[in-house]
C-alpha cells in the first residue's frame, strides 16, 4: 500500500478526523498567549557605594510568574571578574534557571534570557563584585517575553504528531498482516532507541569535552544573522565580541536545527539534547533502512542499525567527547557505504543505473557539511577501494557514475568549501602550524592493543596524551559485539569454510574484515603518525590536522558493523535456524547489556552541565584555537580595547556585543593613521564612509585586530561589516544551481518510473 494512499484512507476515518480538528482547535488557543500584553519592570539599583560592596542586591523576594523573561542590564565593568547571577533563594535551581553571566569590561548592555518554571515569590538579583571599583550599574529592566508560548505550540505539534503517527500505525497493523520478524525487530529497534538516548532525557547535559564549542557555533548563527549575514561566515559571540571565522572552517549547515529550537525559547541545554535525541533517531533509522536493502533481511537491518548505534566509541564520541561533527558524520557513513555499493554491484545495464550518482553526492555532502576531518579520513578509504576495485572502476558506466559524483558534490558544496580553501591558500591560522597547535605529537593519541580487549568501560576521560596513558581513558574500542563479530570472521576464514561454499556476500565481507583490521591498525600508538608529520608539507598538515588517530574508529565501527551483517547472512544461509537465532540474541544481548553498563557509568560518573543562557557559557570554548590568525593572543582582546593612531580623536563609537558591524565617529589631523578596533580581523571586512560612500582601506593589525587605515584630515562617521567577496557569492549561487538541478532530475527520474510502471 503506498503511503499517500494510506494517509488518505486514514483521514476518511471519523476519529482521525476529530483528533485533528482537536489538535488544531488546541493549537490556536495556544495561540491566543500571543496576545499577552508585554509586561516591563525597571529595577532601580542601589546606591554608588552598595554597588562597590563584595555583593549587591539589585532586586530581592520578586513575585514573578511561570515563564520567559528577558533581563536587560546596562553597565560599565572595568574587569571581566564580576558576576550577574538571579535565583530563587527558597528553592535554588528548582524554580528559576538562570546561571550565572560573567560582565565583560567597558560600557555593555546586555540581554539575558531567564526561565521561570514555577511562580515564585522569591527571586532574587545580585551581583558579585570581585574589586571592580569602575563597576557601575544604569539600568536593570525586566521584560516578560512570549518565549513560553512558543515553546508550548512547540510541544503541542510535536505531540500531535507522535499522537497521529500512532494512531496511523495502529490503523496499519489493523489492516496489513505483520510478521512476527518484523515485529520483533521494530520493539527491538524502539527498545535501543530508548535506552541509548537516556542521557538526554535528565535535566542536565553531561560535560563533554568539546560541548562548549558546538553550543558557542549554535548560538554564533543566531548572532551572525543578527548581524545580518546569510550564509553566516564569522560569529560575533566568540572571543568577549571580537568574532570567530568558525562558519568558514567548519559548516553549520545541521546546526540550524538546535538553532530553531534556541529560536523558539528552550534553554541552552535543552536545545542541545532536543538535537542529541534526533541525532540518535536518525543514526538508527538510517543505518537500518541501509542495512535491511543491502541484506535484504529486516531482522538483518534491525541487529546490525543497533550494534551500529551501540558501538562504544560512538557511545563515547556522542557522551563524552561530544565531539558533535563527528558524531554527525557517524549518521551518514551507512549512506556513503550504501551510494559505494550500489554503484559498484548494481547491474550497469538497468535504467535507473545512470542515475547511481545522485545517491552517493547526497551522502558524501552530508557528511562534507557535518565534519572535514572525516572527510580527509574518507578520502584514504576511498581511493583504496577504487583501487581495490580497479576493474569495476573503470567499467564505462560505473566510471561516469564516480565522475558524475565527483563533479556534483564538488559543485553542490562549493558554498562551503570555496571560502574554506580560499582562506587556507590566502591566509595564515593555527590550523596547519605545529608550532600553534596543542595536539603536537599525535602518535601519543594512539590506542593500545587492549582497548580492542576492553569491553566494560568507565566514565572516561581523554586520557592518552595527557600522561595517563590508557588509565581511566575513554571507549576507543569497537565494543564487544563487534570484536566478537571479527574474531568469528577470521575463525571462518582460517578453518576454510568460505572457500568450499559459494556465498553472495563472501568479497563483501573480506573487504569489511580487511577495513576493519587496517583502520584498526592506524587508531594504533604503534602506527609511525610522528614519522609522517615530521615529513613536512602536504603529510604534516593533514597529521596535525588529524589530531587522533583514534577517528579513524568512526569509519571501523562501520566496516565492523557490514561485516556483522554479512556475517548474520552466512549464518542464515549455511547454519541451521537455532545458530541463526543464537548468534542474533548473542550479538544483541552483549552489545546491549555492555553498552548499557557503558552509558550508565557515564551518566553516574561523568561531570554534568546546566546552562540556560549563552551568558552562563563564556565565548573562549575555542578548543585546539584553530581558526585563530597565527599567532594571535587571546589574552589581549578585550571588548574596550581601540588603539587610536596619532593624531586620531574618536567622537563617538558604537557597536552591540555580539555583532560585528561598528559605527565610528572620527576626527583626523593632517595626516594618514588608523584606528583598532575590538574585531578580530579576517579578509572580506569593508569600512565605508556613512556621508560619502569612500571606502578605507583594512588591515589585520599587531594582535590581529582590525586596522582601518584613515586619510589625512579625514573627519566624518563610518561603518565597519563583515562582506563576503564576490567569488564566495559566485560559488553560493552554482551550489544553488546544482541543487535545484539535481532536484529537477530526482523529480524527472521519478515520473519516468511510474510510466516504466503503467
Amino acid at each position: 500500500m503506498k503511503t499517500s494512499s494510506f494517509l488518505k484512507k486514514c483521514i476518511q476515518k471519523k476519529v482521525f478526523r476529530i483528533l485533528l480538528f482537536a489538535e488544531l482547535a488546541l493549537f490556536l488557543i495556544g495561540c491566543l498567549g500571543f496576545l499577552r500584553p508585554e509586561q516591563e519592570m525597571v529595577l532601580v539599583p542601589r546606591t554608588e557605594s552598595e554597588q562597590e560592596e563584595q555583593t549587591a542586591y539589585l532586586a530581592k523576594n520578586l513575585s514573578l510568574k511561570r515563564g520567559t523573561y528577558r533581563i536587560d542590564l546596562d553597565y560599565t565593568a572595568g574587569t571581566e571578574e564580576n558576576v550577574f547571577m538571579v535565583e530563587d533563594t527558597e528553592t535554588p535551581g528548582k524554580s528559576v534557571l538562570f546561571g550565572a553571566a560573567t560582565l565583560n569590561r567597558g560600557h555593555v548592555t546586555e540581554r539575558m534570557e531567564l526561565w521561570v518554571v514555577k511562580t515564585t515569590d522569591h527571586v532574587t538579583m545580585y551581583l558579585a563584585n570581585n574589586g571592580d571599583e569602575a563597576l557601575r550599574i544604569h539600568e536593570l529592566r525586566l521584560i516578560r517575553t512570549c518565549g513560553d508560548v512558543r515553546i508550548a505550540l512547540f510541544m503541542i505539534l510535536v505531540v500531535s504528531l507522535i499522537v497521529n503517527f500512532l494512531y496511523c500505525f495502529r490503523c496499519f497493523c489493523l489492516e496489513t498482516e505483520i510478521t512476527a520478524e518484523k515485529k520483533l525487530s521494530w520493539s527491538l529497534l524502539v527498545i535501543a532507541f530508548a535506552l541509548f538516548s537516556l542521557p538526554c532525557f535528565v535535566d542536565y547535559n553531561l560535560w563533554g569535552d568539546d560541548w562548549g564549542f558546538h553550543l558557542l557555533r549554535v548560538e554564533g548563527l543566531i548572532s551572525g544573522l543578527k548581524d545580518g549575514q546569510f550564509p553566516v561566515r564569522i560569529q560575533g559571540n566568540w572571543l568577549r565580541g571580537y568574532g570567530y571565522a568558525v562558519s568558514v572552517f567548519y559548516s553549520d549547515l545541521l546546526l540550524t536545527i538546535p538553532m530553531v529550537f534556541r529560536l523558539i525559547g528552550f534553554t541552552v541545554v535543552t536545545s542541545h539534547r532536543l538535537f542529541l535525541i534526533l541525532i540518535n533517531l536518525a543514526t538508527l533509522w538510517i543505518a537500518y533502512a541501509v542495512f535491511k536493502r543491502v541484506f535484504d533481511r529486516v531482522s538483518t537491518g534491525a541487529v546490525t542499525a543497533v550494534l551500529y548505534l551501540f558501538g562504544t566509541y560512538h557511545i563515547h564520541n556522542i557522551y563524552v567527547r561530544e565531539a558533535l561533527g563527528e558524531t554527525l558524520a557517524m549518521v551518514f557513513l551507512p549512506l556513503v557505504f550504501y551510494g559505494f555499493y550500489r554503484i559498484f554491484t548494481d547491474d550497469t545495464q538497468t535504467a535507473g543505473y545512470r542515475y547511481s550518482w545522485i545517491r552517493l553526492t547526497i551522502a558524501l555532502s552530508l557528511v562534507i557539511n557535518v565534519h572535514v576531518l572525516t572527510c580527509e579520513m574518507l578520502a584514504f578509504c576511498i581511493l583504496l577501494i577504487c583501487l581495490i576495485c580497479l576493474k569495476r572502476v573503470f567499467r564505462r558506466e560505473t566510471f561516469l557514475e564516480l565522475l558524475k559524483t565527483v563533479v556534483a558534490t564538488a559543485l553542490l558544496n562549493l558554498w562551503y568549501l570555496f571560502p574554506f580553501l580560499d582562506y587556507l591558500a590566502n591566509e595564515k591560522f593555527n590550523v596547519g602550524n605545529s608550532d600553534t597547535m596543542a595536539i603536537q605529537v599525535p602518535q601519543e593519541w594512539g590506542t593500545y592493543p587492549a582497548h580492542f580487549f576492553s569491553f566494560f568501560y568507565s566514565k572516561g576521560r581523554s586520557g592518552m596524551g595527557e600522561g595517563y596513558g590508557m588509565y581511566l581513558s575513554g571507549g576507543y574500542s569497537l565494543g564487544a559485539a563487534l570484536m566478537v563479530v571479527v574474531i568469528l570472521w577470521l575463525l571462518l576464514e582460517v578453518s576454510g569454510k568460505l572457500r568450499k561454499k559459494e556465498f553472495v556476500f563472501v568479497k563483501l565481507g573480506r573487504l569489511m574484515f580487511g577495513f576493519t583490521l587496517l583502520l584498526l591498525v592506524l587508531t594504533s600508538r604503534y602506527f609511525p603518525w610522528n614519522a609522517l608529520q615530521n615529513m613536512g608539507g602536504i603529510a604534516q598538515t593533514l597529521v596535525i590536522s588529524l589530531q587522533f588517530p583514534y577517528r579513524f574508529l568512526s569509519i571501523a565501527t562501520m566496516t565492523s558493523v557490514v561485516l556483522a551483517g554479512v556475517l548474520l547472512c552466512y549464518v542464515r544461509s549455511e547454519e541451521s535456524q537455532s545458530v541463526q537465532r543464537m548468534l542474533i540474541i548473542g550479538l544483541t544481548g552483549i552489545t546491549l547489556v555492555t553498552g548499557s553498563f557503558h552509558i550508565d557509568q557515564i551518566m553516574m560518573g561523568r561531570g554534568l552541565a546546566r546552562v540556560y543562557n549563552k551568558q552562563s557559557m563564556g565565548t573562549i570554548h575555542i578548543s585546539n584555537a584553530e581558526y585563530l590568525p597565527y599567532k594571535a593572543d587571546l589574552s589581549l582582546m578585550h571588548p574596550d580595547h581601540i588603539v587610536a593612531g596619532e593624531g586620531v580623536e574618536i567622537t563617538a563609537f558604537e557597536k552591540e556585543k555580539d555583532l560585528l558591524h561598528a559605527t565610528v565617529s572620527v576626527k583626523c589631523s593632517e595626516k594618514e593613521s588608523f584606528l583598532e578596533l575590538p574585531i578580530l580581523y579576517y579578509r572580506g571586512y569593508v569600512a565605508r564612509d556613512l556621508e560619502s560612500g569612500e571606502q578605507f582601506a583594512v588591515q589585520g593589525g599587531p594582535n590581529s585586530d582590525l586596522r582601518v587605515l584613515l586619510p589625512a584630515g579625514y573627519s566624518g562617521t563610518f561603518r565597519v561589516y563583515f562582506k563576503e567577496p564576490f567569488l564566495w557569492r559566485l560559488a553560493e549561487g552554482i551550489s544553488v544551481v546544482t541543487l535545484l538541478f539535481i532536484l529537477w532530475v530526482m523529480v524527472y527520474r521519478r515520473k519516468k518510473g511510474a510510466q516504466y510502471a503503467e
